[in-house]
């Protein structure tokens, strides 16, 4: 194998993870959506897009299929296909992120960050993290009832785990942490006491 081989090799295994890394961020992403995303960081054609994807489904990496009762269909009038990462989608896209150089992951960052802004008014829980200029991470979460921000809040973390910790927990617990934070920050340590 010569050196463009390899080089080959490094940029298609680098495509693969941006499109797992897309994934991650916007869990359900339709799969137009997620080609428009990817064709939209430059990274990759139409044609590699459609290869890794294939690969990454292939290798039991990601999930592209339609749900039941989905609301949404295409043009024809079926139901649009979504894609989610599989339980070995996640622990890959945990181990190779990092290697992905920060300019690349800021650069997503921040298309990521757009395209959950455009989708707040319409999806009410966003959890998302990027890179920032310190090495640091930034950590969003907030809670959208219709298009109403219920609350929004940005954390700067240590370390990605942390960052992927912190949005993996507001996912499945944010229905008990909105309440508990909205009530620390109104009555503190005067909770339950008389005024």
């Amino acid at each position: 194998m010569g050196e463009t081989d390899y080089a080959e090799l490094g940029d298609q295994v680098s495509n693969q993870i941006i499109i797992l890394h897309i994934v991650q961020q916007l869990p359900g992403i339709t799969r137009d959506e997620l080609m428009q995303l990817v064709l939209g960081t430059l990274y990759m054609d139409y044609f590699s897009f459609g290869i890794l994807t294939e690969r990454l489904v292939e290798d039991g990496l990601l999930y592209i299929g339609r749900r039941k009762n989905e609301p949404l269909t295409d043009a024809a009038g079926r139901a649009l296909e979504r894609c989610d990462l599989t339980e070995r989608g996640l622990e890959v896209h945990e181990a190779l992120i990092s290697r992905l150089p920060l300019p690349v992951r800021r650069h997503l960052g921040e298309l990521l960050r757009l395209k959950l802004a455009e989708r707040g008014d319409s999806e009410s829980v966003i959890a998302a993290y990027r890179p920032d200029e310190d090495g640091r991470f930034l950590v969003t979460l907030a809670l959208h009832e219709n298009i109403v921000p219920l609350i929004e809040v940005s954390l700067r973390v240590p370390d990605e785990h942390m960052a992927r910790s912190s949005i993996r927990r507001w996912r499945e617990h944010y229905l008990e942490i909105y309440p508990l934070l909205l009530r620390e920050l109104i009555y503190g340590d005067n909770h339950g006491k008389a005024d």
